[in-house]
């Protein structure tokens, strides 16, 4: 298990396949391996409790699902419930949720590298279009 720091101080509990979705927590993961720091604490200095307790969820919701190179290939496995259409429903509910202002503060931490995570952002941001002009 990894713990997340935030800004404000709140420490998540997270598996580390969860932690490893982001880029940027891989790559910290990575450095104190090799400095050989046992330290499983990474401190997130952008980012706020409220914040990443919805990309928590959203890279728990994702780490569920198969990896990118089986959704490329078409691969199934008959034993998975996982269905990608499930999971694109509800990527879209899960980002309708957020008013503006948490969307912006969402895509300000895509220092993070969540790639998967802000493309999800600019497929449903069309549908704010009304609401924030």
């Amino acid at each position: 298990m990894i713990t997340l720091t935030s800004s404000d101080g709140q420490d998540f509990l997270v598996e580390e396949k969860v932690a490893l979705q982001s880029q940027t927590i891989k790559n910290v993961m990575e450095n104190l391996d090799e400095d050989n720091n046992n330290n499983d604490k990474i401190p997130l200095p952008n980012v706020t409790a409220t914040i990443l307790a919805k990309v928590v969820e959203y890279c728990n919701k994702h780490v569920q699902g198969p990896t990118k190179n089986q959704i490329n290939d078409n691969i199934t496995d008959s034993t998975s419930s996982f269905d990608e259409n499930d999971l694109k429903e509800w990527d879209k509910e899960f980002i309708q949720r957020f008013d503006q202002s948490t969307l912006f503060e969402i895509i300000l931490v895509s220092s993070l590298h969540l790639p998967s995570f802000l493309c999800v952002i600019w497929e449903i941001l069309p549908l704010f279009r009304d609401s924030i002009i």
